[in-house]
């Protein structure tokens, strides 16, 4: 067993330090690190874009961690009328059908205006980013339908896989390159969307099929329900449908109603059941503690806040801040952002959580570890102390943390067979153990 202790001086009160002993068993394997994900929102619509752009881009990748990216395609691509662009409103959801025939594609009757302005300024930027790291930008494509038309996807389900493949025909001529994985449908409770769960079901099923067909295997991501709770519900209902469970590979949810505990855990089981992973992909104001126990409870592979960037007020819908143009364009992490740094930054695609328990609640501990089984710690902390960790492989550690008032850059250092490994932290925040090669 791998012992990490963290020995604090005895506490008089909540400022003080405390003493709490992690100990992480590596024989108990949980979920295995897929992406940290953002909505492809960078504020590319700003005139000033290409000034600030590039160095949010930049930090998106290489210094919060960003690998995969929501791209959203709204249903009123299949119009004969580019109703697509930006400003178009309420009408980008205005679907008319491209013909009476879902196996044939009327290339006139598809618009992707708005998809390719989002895959040339921010995926293609950011998929070379993520590829001079030596990291893979995973690409979630996203279909949107907030709104009513008379013609719906979700009724015919053979014309939604006709709208898909439409997609993935497109971007693979275009750009040469496809989605990774479908979310099927953003936030089908609600009342703009009102997608069932067999409406779902018979969409996957069909567009498995069609998309197959022309040579193209994508993972489908569902059900991205605002209430957490419905997402097992949808679950359920969606597994009931012969095939549709086939081809998912996640389980997702927002967290707008209905994330308590019972439901966190509930989620996980049906994951376990089916054989999947999670993903929590919504929450405006999520943050570290959001995340923390999203990755205890739900066993979560994928996790996002929500867009990359935008101007206005630092609620936690998005990772960075545009800051007012009259003062020239400029761009700052969130406060959510520097805590949720810690865990995006240093727990990476392809590494397996493994069990981690605390004697105090105070210091609560996740543990992962790399398939060479070097360990990475990452402990939310409630109160300030001195840390010494015990029984770390023998190797190199980038150590930091970050708390409200200040943040500590990596510390490498390099423990020999035996040896502890000492830090602090002055205050509550997040403080990170980074197994290097």
């Amino acid at each position: 067993m791998l012992i990490v202790g963290i020995f604090l001086l005895a506490a008089c009160d909540k400022d003080e330090p405390q003493e709490a002993v992690i100990t992480i068993d590596p024989d108990m394997h949980y979920q295995t690190i897929v992406g940290w994900e953002a909505t492809a929102q960078a504020g590319q619509d700003f005139a000033s874009f290409p000034e600030f752009g590039p160095k949010l881009l930049f930090s998106a990748v290489n210094e919060l961690g960003i690998n995969r990216l929501r791209l959203e395609v709204r249903s009123g691509s299949e119009n004969g009328s580019d109703v697509d662009s930006p400003g178009s409103g309420k009408k980008r959801y205005e679907i008319v059908n491209d013909n009476d025939d879902p196996f044939v594609i009327n290339d006139d009757g598809f618009h992707f205006t708005e998809l390719d302005a989002v895959v040339e300024q921010v995926v293609i930027p950011m998929r070379k980013l993520s590829t001079e790291r030596g990291d893979t930008l995973l690409i979630n494509l996203n279909y949107v339908d907030f709104g009513p038309s008379d013609f719906e996807h979700k009724d015919h389900p053979e014309e939604y896989a006709e709208f898909i493949l439409a997609v993935f025909l497109h971007m693979k001529d275009k750009y040469g390159f496809v989605p990774d994985t479908l979310e099927v449908i953003l936030e089908p409770d609600t009342d703009s969307a009102n997608w069932t769960a067999t409406q779902i079901a018979d969409a996957i099923v069909a567009t498995s099929r069609r998309l197959k067909g022309k040579g193209f295997a994508p993972g489908f991501v569902t059900p991205s329900t605002t209430d957490a709770a419905q997402a097992v519900t949808y679950i359920d209902e969606i597994a009931a449908v012969p095939g549709a469970m086939n081809d998912v590979v996640e389980f997702s949810y927002h967290r707008y109603s209905g994330a308590t505990d019972e439901v966190l855990k509930a989620i996980a089981e049906r994951a376990s059941l089916h054989s999947k992973h999670t993903s929590m992909l919504e929450w405006i104001g999520a943050d570290h503690h959001t995340l923390h126990k999203d990755l205890k409870l739900a066993n979560v592979s994928a996790w996002q806040q929500y867009t990359l960037a935008y101007s206005g007020r630092d609620n936690g819908g998005a990772y960075y801040k545009i800051d007012s143009e009259s003062l020239g364009p400029a761009i700052r992490m969130g406060r959510r952002t520097r805590l949720l740094r810690q865990y995006f930054n240093c727990l990476r695609p392809g590494m397996v959580r493994v069990e981690a328990a605390s004697s105090n609640s105070n210091f609560d501990p996740i543990a992962f570890e790399k398939t060479e089984g070097t360990a990475s710690v990452v402990i939310k902390a409630d109160l300030p102390g001195n840390i010494s960790v015990r029984g770390l492989q023998p190797g190199r550690y980038s150590v930091s943390y970050t708390t409200d008032d200040s943040a500590v850059q990596p510390d490498t250092r390099v423990i020999a067979p035996g040896e502890d490994l000492t830090v602090s932290i002055p205050s509550a925040g997040v403080l990170t153990i980074c197994g290097e090669q």
